[in-house]
């Protein structure tokens, strides 16, 4: 029992202690309600000279009691049940539009929100008659059960009130404060395990020429892992409070390919602690998934991340040149002996794309001259384009759009070919002649 004699609403206002309210309500509430209930009883028992009508009295009296209090904290319950806010996301080239973030399927909340409307609509309408009635069930309480004529009908009325309104009271404040911390406490005590499963392993992405920026995520590495994945895609993202929570979030939903919701939760994790190096490695690995290099390579800037050549000659393409196809021309040297099978294809293209680049810095540099450099980095990146397509038959629509681009396209690294050039039409042309 706390120490009423201590307690002051001041200090429970400083504090915050929503249980030390709910306490000192209690132990009024009850304790003034049961004993009044034992003098009524003492006095039905002395006003009828029957020892029976008053044991009925305080049993039913008691038992009523309890009823009315549950009751009373049924509807505080519903009553108080918090409503989830759903979060807006950002849509990615929307001009500043947004869209509802998906949220976690609530029938608790929709429930009490339709019982609540329904009960005071129907209380609000029936407000005149409700004296009357509540007066006409006690007199009904009283024939059948306390059997105390002269004053059984005004103590189940004054039970009925008394325990219903102070169990509603218990019931709202209880879960609009004690209720709602537990539920928070333990969805966090469930998500930081699954947080810290998901941020292990960290995210990845993986070269693929049936995306349209060249990149996809890639999966749960592990069972473990998937199912934390799984777990954490339930929560809505305004449940979570730690940035390792959030972080974990985004990098569920990049596997999920919700990649515009891994962005703002990423993005939101890395506000609350720029320097780390797991938030910011799966952020980029997001940009790079939505084709958005120059926002990859703004945090490659910034933080140093782990290393990754075939990531590091990616990125080099988009570098200015001549630094940045040197440099992805030298790492595609390297790696061209060890990189794995299922990467070939789209190696060998990144290769041919940083010859290509090197083509054309060097025909405008010579003033459009074909000379022997001019005409090594023209073979050196047909015959990556040749190895691509050998390697995997996959990438002949991606070298073709290089090589031919779209108006207003990006990525036009080929594109400084002649359109007619004998040795590319030969590889590339049966795609261009199907086309047509």
């Amino acid at each position: 029992m706390p120490d009423t004699l201590r307690f002051t609403w001041s200090s429970v206002i400083r504090n915050l202690d929503s249980g030390a309210v709910i306490d000192w309500f209690s132990i009024r509430f009850f304790s003034v309600g049961i004993t009044s209930i034992l003098a009524s009883s003492f006095a039905a028992g002395l006003n009828t000279g029957e020892f029976g009508i008053a044991l009925r009295v305080l049993g039913l009296g008691l038992i009523f009691a309890g009823a009315s209090a549950v009751g009373g904290w049924i509807f505080g319950l519903l009553f108080g049940i918090p409503k989830s806010v759903p979060q807006a996301i950002p849509e990615t080239g929307s001009g500043g539009g947004s869209r509802p973030m998906g949220k976690v399927n609530t029938n608790l909340e929709e429930i009490s929100d339709w019982l609540t409307k329904t009960i005071v609509g129907v209380t609000l309408t029936g407000l005149t008659t409700l004296p009357s009635y509540v007066w006409q069930s006690a007199g009904k309480l009283n024939t059948f059960g306390f059997g105390w004529p002269m004053g059984g009908q005004l103590l189940a009325a004054a039970i009925f009130v008394y325990f219903t309104a102070g169990g509603f009271w218990i019931g709202y404040v209880g879960t609009r404060t004690l209720l709602s911390q537990l539920f928070t406490k333990f969805d966090r005590s469930m998500t930081q395990g699954q947080s810290e499963t998901i941020l292990s392993k960290g995210l990845d992405v993986k070269p693929s020429t049936d995306s349209e920026h060249g990149f996809v995520v890639a999966p749960a590495p592990n069972a473990e892992v998937a199912e934390a994945d799984k777990a954490l895609l339930s929560v809505p993202l305004e449940k979570l409070s730690t940035p390792q929570q959030i972080a974990a979030w985004g990098v569920a939903h990049a596997r999920a390919n919700m990649l515009n919701e891994a962005v703002v939760a990423l993005e939101s994790a890395l506000r609350s602690e720029p320097e780390n190096k797991e938030y910011s490695q799966a952020l980029a690995a997001v940009y790079i998934a939505l084709g958005r290099i120059e926002d990859a390579n703004k945090i490659r800037s910034k933080v140093s991340l782990p290393g990754n050549q075939l990531l590091d000659m990616f990125y080099a393409l988009y570098e200015p040149p001549p630094d940045g196809f040197a440099k992805a021309i030298q790492l595609g040297k390297q790696l061209n002996d060890t990189i794995e099978e299922e990467r070939r294809g789209i190696f060998h293209v990144w290769f041919a794309c940083a010859y290509g680049q090197q083509y054309s810095h060097l025909m405008v540099r010579e003033g459009g001259v074909y000379d022997e450099v001019v005409a090594s980095a023209r073979s050196n990146a047909i015959s990556q384009v040749e190895a691509a397509l050998k390697a995997d038959p996959g990438t002949r629509p991606l070298l073709l759009d290089l090589w031919k681009p779209k108006p207003g396209a990006r990525d036009r690294d080929l594109a400084d070919f002649d359109p007619k050039d004998v040795d590319l039409s030969k590889l590339l042309e049966p795609l261009t002649l199907k086309t047509e």
